[in-house]
């Protein structure tokens, strides 16, 4: 998208620092895994 920056509401603290961090640093998540865009 081109986004050069963001902002986090209150909704994305609602699972704790730990899962915010987890997203905002692109990790998968630890029960469903990837679920990014696939290629070919």
């Amino acid at each position: 998208m081109g986004l050069g920056i963001g902002a986090v509401g209150k909704h994305e603290f609602d699972r704790g620092v730990v899962e915010l961090l987890r997203i905002q640093n692109g990790g998968c998540h630890p029960h469903d895994g990837y679920r990014g865009p696939t290629t070919g």
